[in-house]
């Protein structure tokens, strides 16, 4: 795992199209993106069972939760 600093954000995506789209946003509001594989989280087989609930809202914050504990407490944004 990568260690990161107080401004850094783990995006919490498997898209490239979503890392490239949301990164220049979060980069304008000051924060630093870095990307699961860059943080050496990469696919695991059990992450198919994260977004199962029954709104996007629900699938985003049950992603950000899942990466914030296997990534160790980092400050974590999702999407869905």
């Amino acid at each position: 795992m990568t260690l990161m600093k107080a401004q850094d954000v783990l995006l919490a995506t498997r898209s490239a199209g979503k890392v490239r789209e949301l990164r220049p946003l979060l980069e304008r509001a000051g924060w630093t993106v870095v990307d699961l594989e860059s943080f050496g989280l990469y696919d695991e087989a059990d992450e198919a069972d994260i977004e199962r609930h029954a709104t996007f809202e629900e699938n985003a914050l049950a992603k950000a939760r899942y990466f914030y504990e296997i990534a160790g407490g980092i400050a974590t944004i999702a999407d869905d």
